[in-house]
Order: C-alpha cells, then sequence, then structure tokens
C-alpha cells in the first residue's frame, strides 16, 4: 500500500469474496478501507525506495537521521558511524539508525571499501581523502529516498 499512496495513487482494501465488489467500490458505495496518497515520489526517488533491493547499510546518528528527515539534507560522512555490506558506487544502500530501524534508501557515491574509510569525518577532510570529485556526501539528497514516514 505505501508504495501506491508514495507515488501519489489511491489503495482500496475491500472483502473480494463477494460478485461486485470492485463495481461498488467504484461507485462509491462505502464498504472497505480507502488510503490516499501521502506524497508523491519522482520517479527516480520511487525506483531508489522500492524497486531496487539495498546492497548494503550505512548506520547514522540520531542527529543525522533528523537532517534527513527535516530537513531534507544530503548523507554527509561525519553523521555515519558504520558501514555494512559490500557494495560499489552507485548501488542502492540502506539508512538505518543506530537501532537498526531502516528510514530511508540512497544511491551511494562511494563503494562500501573506500566509505570504511571515511566513517565520521567532516567534508573537507572527505575531500582529500577521496578521488570522487565533488562527493563529499556518501548520499546526496537528490539520490535519497525516506521510506519511512
Amino acid at each position: 500500500m505505501r508504495i501506491a499512496t508514495d507515488s501519489g495513487g489511491v489503495g482500496i482494501i475491500a472483502g473480494g469474496m463477494q460478485a461486485g465488489t470492485l463495481a461498488r467500490v467504484m461507485a462509491g458505495e462505502d464498504i472497505g478501507t480507502i488510503f490516499l496518497p501521502t506524497r508523491r515520489l519522482s520517479s527516480r526517488k520511487r525506483w531508489i525506495a522500492f524497486a531496487s533491493g539495498p546492497r548494503g547499510r550505512a548506520v547514522v546518528t540520531d542527529g543525522a537521521r533528523a537532517a534527513l528527515e527535516t530537513r531534507g539534507a544530503s548523507l554527509l560522512f561525519a553523521g555515519i558511524v558504520g558501514v555494512e555490506g559490500e557494495f560499489e558506487r552507485g548501488d542502492v544502500v540502506a539508512i538505518v539508525d543506530e537501532n537498526g530501524r531502516e528510514f530511508a534508501r540512497g544511491m551511494a557515491n562511494h563503494g562500501a571499501e573506500a566509505a570504511r574509510r571515511l566513517i565520521g569525518k567532516h567534508s573537507k577532510a572527505v575531500a582529500a581523502l577521496t578521488s570522487e570529485p565533488n562527493f563529499d556526501a556518501f548520499v546526496t539528497r537528490d539520490n535519497l529516498a525516506l521510506t519511512r514516514g
């Protein structure tokens, strides 16, 4: 249901044991439960959030989570406390809090090996330690989708 409503669609759950249920719902009869759209993700963010399985995980601080959820920030290495799994640059990773609860997914700007070396580093240090141009963020906000409301 979340995929439908996050994509701007409407979802309905109604009993299917009686003939004509769908026609009755479409006619406006008050049966079942309706779920209205909560937001409309772009096709890119919808793909990141729902269509691709994560290849790894980034564990982040509470402050980083708040910045992602409330300010629409990019995920910087300073807010990462752990990197799990093996992934390459461009792979989708799950972003989890320190209790392991996933709340976002994003496309990694760095592979797992490089990311482990950059954990906790501030942007200036990241620029000096990586060969990736202009990627002081682990995940930029344009490539990040919140998966938990």
